[in-house]
């Protein structure tokens, strides 16, 4: 198991955000987190990348044990993609990837051959080698969140953590960041964990989906034995119907209008 999560608890003072949660994925696995806001999506991905400690449970990475691991080494096994980041120069996009290779260099050190090698790697996987000597500034959001992952490339992680990776996306790199979900799942094996609030991109994508519900516990399993309508209905409050399709890449949920005194009161 590339990751492996036992009994895991976390709260805040004294409002409990995640209660003895288990799960596990294999390399090329992808999981997708759904839930309302504020109930633990983000605060589980922290927990991951070392930014929080859990109050109890134990976390394996790549058969090594989460809380032993350093700055650098956790770097090197795990990536992350934030939900937006503020750029305060207008870097080459050649540069802002190579920034991913910061847990290889020194504080005195520069980049290596290898490491720009790595670098242009990562923006061929990501589909963005043609934009790397524009600035940052030109490029487009869809474009930006493209190089922004293939930064996250650049050490070859085992696990790729990316927390709301399609927000404030248009449909055409939507479709852009999902199939590179895919293909990083399938060519380069490579653990996704993402959290979001689409299931039809959980559906697309994702081959485990733990649902978060706060008080009510969470949900944990197979994608399509997961996301169906009295799960949906109970985690988000609005009435979901399952569809009846053969073809699984199409969206199995749906959900109907909230009622118009709900929608302005």
């Amino acid at each position: 198991m590339v990751l492996s999560v036992e009994n895991l608890s976390f709260s805040y003072e004294r409002k409990q955000i995640l209660q003895n949660l288990s799960l596990s994925l294999k390399s090329g696995e992808t999981l997708a987190i759904l839930g309302p806001n504020g109930i633990g999506k983000s605060t589980f991905l922290k927990i991951i990348l070392g930014l929080l400690k859990a109050k109890s449970g134990q976390i394996l990475i790549d058969g090594r044990d989460h809380a032993s691991l350093g700055g650098k080494e956790r770097a090197k096994l795990v990536g992350y993609v934030p939900q937006s980041e503020n750029i305060a120069f207008s870097f080459k996009v050649k540069d802002l990837i190579l920034m991913g290779v910061n847990a290889n260099v020194g504080m005195f050190s520069r980049p290596s051959v290898e490491d720009r090698a790595m670098a242009e790697e990562a923006a061929r996987i990501a589909g963005v080698s043609e934009y790397l000597n524009l600035n940052v500034d030109e490029l487009s959001g869809g474009m930006m969140q493209l190089a922004l992952i293939a930064r996250s490339l650049v050490l070859r992680p085992k696990i790729l953590i990316m927390d709301e990776p399609t927000s404030y996306l248009d449909v055409f790199h939507q479709n852009a960041v999902l199939t590179l979900i895919k293909k990083l799942n399938s060519e380069q094996k490579t653990c996704v964990i993402f959290t979001s609030h689409h299931p039809d991109h959980a559906l697309a994508t994702a081959d485990k989906t733990l649902l978060l519900n706060g008080p009510l516990g969470y949900e944990f399993g197979a994608t399509d034995q997961i996301l169906k309508g009295e799960n949906l209905t109970k985690l988000f409050g609005i009435d979901f119907i399952n569809l009846n399709v053969e073809d699984k890449r199409r969206l199995l949920v749906r959900w109907k209008p909230a009622p118009y005194s709900l929608l302005h009161c």
